[in-house]
């Protein structure tokens, strides 16, 4: 089979990567069940999903999932927490 003429005149493909996503949830499983109904509907996404033990301090979480996100280079990195059993203070 031989190539048509025109297909030098053609653009080739271009796509943009789906940004891969962290999501740290510290508590109970039903956050990652929200999560990975998010990740089924989003056909192409690049969604990891990590769950933490429950009542694990936000903090921790955060230092947590920026450890990941370095050692993996997440695009974007989420931290799912109920604060509601901690006292947060913030300056």
């Amino acid at each position: 089979m031989t190539r048509r003429e025109n297909s030098r005149n053609r653009r080739s493909p271009f796509r943009e990567p789906n940004p891969l996503v962290l999501i740290v949830c510290g508590g109970e499983k039903a956050e990652s069940v929200y999560f990975a109904a998010l990740k089924k509907q989003q056909r192409n996404a690049a969604i990891r999903i990590k769950i933490r033990e429950k009542g694990v301090d936000p903090v921790k979480l955060v230092h947590y999932a920026a450890k990941i996100s370095d050692e993996n280079g997440y695009d974007e990195v989420w931290c799912v927490v109920d604060v509601d059993s901690f006292d947060l203070t913030f300056a």
